[in-house]
């Protein structure tokens, strides 16, 4: 029997969340590191490294999966401007809380995607902007 998220989500426990899910969480992260916001970041290989180095266990499961477990456990996951390399913000679990108070405060037609079940690329580039840098920059 395959393994999904959905099933193992009670292993990654994300605090201060009070409307979306850590399971809304890990689906934003999918699409926006998988496409959403490829246009303007990226993990440098000290950041690659330590999540590698945190979730040996998790060898052969979705990037994304190590990626969420190792900031739980962790590991600091620094986010970087694509093209001048300059530190934008380091991910936390702190940071998806963060995320979804500004989405409440100031992104609403964003959170209700989410919370409908409506979201796309766009919506998780918004939270993924939201969660490394407090606000949107690009896009």
């Amino acid at each position: 029997m395959e393994k999904t998220w959905e099933k193992e989500a009670d292993k990654y426990k994300i605090e201060g969340l009070t409307l979306i899910t850590p399971y809304d969480v890990y689906n934003m992260l999918v699409s926006a590191l998988e496409g959403g916001s490829n246009y303007w970041y990226f993990i440098g290989n000290k950041s690659t490294d330590r999540i590698l180095n945190a979730t040996p266990e998790m060898n052969g499961e979705p990037t994304v999966d190590r990626f969420l477990m190792a900031i739980q456990r962790g590991t600091v996951v620094n986010i970087y401007d694509i093209e001048s390399d300059e530190k934008l913000g380091t991910l936390t679990p702190e940071s998806w809380a963060k995320a979804e108070k500004l989405l409440i405060e100031k992104h609403r037609s964003h959170l209700g995607d989410i919370l409908k079940e409506n979201d796309d690329a766009t919506t998780a580039d918004v939270f993924f902007q939201l969660a490394v840098m407090g606000e949107i920059v690009y896009g």
